[in-house]
């Protein structure tokens, strides 16, 4: 509920599409963990990345192993195997974990459009970056 407060005090999401993303029970977490791997794609940490990686998973598997599936017939087999059992990502090295990131981020964008069209998934996904810059930003201001 915190992260439907934020948005509506932003103002940028109306009521509307506030109504429509409620109706969608997963897609709070959903636009959580699509907003955690863009942070780890600009700034990894092992065990953020595995969360989010893990995340990703559980939310938008199919949707993940679609694009996966693309991105490897483009690169002729240079692709590791998918992942797909959560377990895996922590023997993993830090090299492999980052180059998942984009693919598991597409594949979460997909399945949000699906669910609730593009315009607002950008909207939300635009609302939890402003969201994040503006509590990042009070932080710097209290300090």
């Amino acid at each position: 509920m915190e992260y439907y407060k934020k948005i509506m005090d932003h103002s940028y999401i109306s009521m509307s599409d506030l109504k429509t993303m409620m109706e969608c029970a997963d897609l709070v977490q959903v636009m959580m963990t699509y907003h955690n791997l863009e942070v780890q794609m600009q700034n990894p940490t092992r065990s953020g990345m595995i969360e989010a990686l893990r995340n990703s998973v559980i939310y938008a598997k199919e949707d993940i192993r679609k694009v996966y599936d693309e991105a490897a017939k483009q690169q002729e087999g240079s692709y590791h195997a998918m992942v797909t059992s959560t377990m895996e990502f922590a023997v993993m090295e830090e090299e492999d974990l980052l180059s998942f990131l984009p693919v598991y981020k597409q594949g979460l964008a997909n399945h949000c459009i699906a669910e609730i069209g593009e315009a607002l998934f950008f909207k939300c996904a635009r609302c939890a970056w402003l969201c994040d810059h503006a509590e990042s930003s009070k932080g710097s201001l209290a300090s």
